[in-house]
């Protein structure tokens, strides 16, 4: 089975697809591992799709590159920074014990 693209989703689809693979207990124990995408970052995109913010404004919104966002909305990278920028841009909570913080700030 190949890999979904972000771009091939709607959010509907993404989070029928997303609560799909939660089912899979292997899938679950990667995604705590790896926490590539995160709750907080699927409101981050549901946001810019539901105020129509294309990639390359947000980027600039937040001192970033459209690289960066896509990478994170594409899942390949998560930089827990960029994503409480985004939260803070977007009005929206930002994550309070992301793991990958804690990592970060170690």
């Amino acid at each position: 089975m190949r890999p979904v693209s972000w771009r091939e989703l709607s959010v509907k689809q993404f989070r029928h697809y997303f609560q799909t693979k939660l089912n899979d207990t292997a899938f679950c124990d990667l995604f705590d591992k790896e926490c590539h995408v995160c709750a907080y970052t699927v409101k981050i995109f549901e946001k810019m799709t539901a105020q129509n913010i294309d990639v390359d404004d947000m980027a600039q919104m937040v001192a970033s590159t459209p690289e960066a966002i896509v990478s994170l909305m594409n899942a390949d990278h998560c930089m827990p920074h960029l994503v409480v920028r985004l939260c803070q841009t977007l009005d929206l909570p930002s994550p309070p014990d992301c793991p990958r913080m804690q990592a970060v700030l170690r």
